[in-house]
């Protein structure tokens, strides 16, 4: 299957994205301020954290966006899908990237990362419900992903990746008992792309529209 243009460029500014978050082998937040100058521990939550790096990751999407001649809108709502939307100035093509994060359980495996719910606007290809534009407007679905070590209060060596979701998908759910996609978990097979338990985009949909 051809790479898409925006993955190739994606990929290749990889390096740029990953500075923001990680620098000698830390991420790059330490602690919350206050106006008083009081500094405080990152409470070390999934959704906090994942939440931050959202925040840190958003002027170098707009800076990417402004360099290779895209436009860009971001979630307007919690919970709203996908995280961003860029779209091609030359092509019109629009892209869905959802933004996602997993703590490492081991050197080999995550703990596991949600794609975004199996029902909703993913059956119903042409509603807006819970979607910045219907999910059939998007050329294609992406995952950016960020993989750490969570020791203690601290979070270390980040690893990034932007690949198609389909390509990380498992077939079970990622979340006791929500409707949501649940990841692979073999950290090299994320990487590397390598066993994908889907052949196409078009097989990981089919099986995720009929799964109950």
């Amino acid at each position: 299957m051809k790479e898409t243009v925006l993955k190739s460029l994606v990929n290749k500014n990889l390096n740029k994205f990953h500075k923001v978050l990680s620098h000698n082998g830390k991420w790059t937040l330490s602690g919350v301020i206050d106006c008083y100058g009081n500094k405080f521990p990152i409470p070390i939550d999934t959704k906090v954290i994942s939440k931050l790096f959202e925040s840190q990751l958003e002027n170098a999407w707009k800076k990417f966006c402004e360099d290779n001649n895209y436009t860009i809108e971001f979630a307007t709502k919690q919970n709203q899908y996908p995280d961003v939307t860029i779209k091609c100035k030359k092509t019109g093509n629009m892209y869905a990237i959802d933004e996602k994060s997993s703590y490492k359980k081991n050197d080999k495996s995550i703990n596991g990362m949600t794609l975004g719910t199996y029902k909703g606007y993913f059956r119903d290809t042409l509603s807006s419900k819970n979607t910045l534009y219907p999910y059939d407007s998007y050329s294609e679905h992406f995952v950016f992903g960020i993989l750490y070590n969570r020791e203690g209060d601290t979070i270390s060596n980040i690893e990034i990746f932007f690949t198609e979701k389909w390509k990380v998908a498992s077939k079970v759910p990622g979340s006791g008992n929500t409707t949501n996609i649940g990841s692979i978990k073999n950290i090299r097979s994320i990487m590397e792309e390598k066993n994908n338990l889907f052949k196409s985009k078009k097989e990981f949909e089919t099986y995720w529209r009929k799964y109950d």
